[in-house]
């Protein structure tokens, strides 16, 4: 009798256990059927209620795609943002360029006109040391070149214009001018029926001119 007891309790074990492990499979087994489902997403016919579920794809929640959405608008305006601020940096640079331009040939014709004014000061200046250095030069020749003259007498050259025209001339006019260039005396000296002009170096008493004319009786 207690054989058959033993036994008995131990078939009970047996198929408690089989029970058992055959729940626990079919748990797992529906465990993954749902993670399966859980991974395939689902759209909507648009004609119809029934929902068929997309493999391969993950499902993405309306609220994720808004909040995604508006993400992507901020991001946008930010870049527009930026490009507007990058387009306005250019137009000012380019403004700037453009007014440099401009001011580039003002600064040019300014630069063109100082110049000029250097270069003419500078040759006035040259100029004006060449006059200067060419008047003492001349200061210093002539106060070399300055020497008191010995001028011949108005008798010696009265004898001199004898002695041209002859013996028994006759001096009608004697005229000195010794600030000319050669200084001289004129003299008229009439001879017979003749007269006679000359002109004598006042220095060297040298004949300069002689002329002579017959007077008509």
């Amino acid at each position: 009798m207690k054989t058959t007891n033993l036994v008995k309790i131990l078939i009970v074990i047996i198929m408690a256990l089989s029970i058992g492990l055959i729940g626990t499979s079919i748990k797992l087994i529906s465990k993954g059927k749902w993670i399966s489902n859980q991974d395939t997403p689902t759209t909507a016919n648009k004609n119809s209620k029934e929902i068929v579920r997309e493999p391969n794809d993950k499902i993405v929640s309306s609220i994720p795609e808004i909040q995604i959405k508006e993400e992507t608008k901020e991001h946008d305006v930010e870049i527009e943002k930026e490009e507007e601020k990058e387009t306005t940096k250019k137009d000012s640079s380019n403004k700037n360029n453009d007014k440099k331009e401009e001011d580039k040939p003002e600064k040019k014709d300014k630069k063109i006109k100082e110049e000029k004014k250097d270069k003419k000061e500078k040759e006035d200046k040259k100029e004006k040391k060449e006059k200067e250095d060419k008047k003492d030069k001349k200061d210093k020749r002539d106060k070399k070149s300055i020497v008191k003259p010995t001028y011949i007498t108005k008798d010696e050259a009265i004898e001199i214009g004898i002695k041209k025209v002859g013996v028994g001339a006759k001096v009608i006019k004697v005229k000195s001018d010794l600030e000319d260039n050669p200084p001289k005396f004129e003299l008229e000296i009439q001879l017979k029926n003749h007269e006679y002009e000359l002109e004598i170096h006042a220095i060297t008493g040298s004949i300069i001119d002689f002329e002579k004319e017959k007077i008509d009786d």
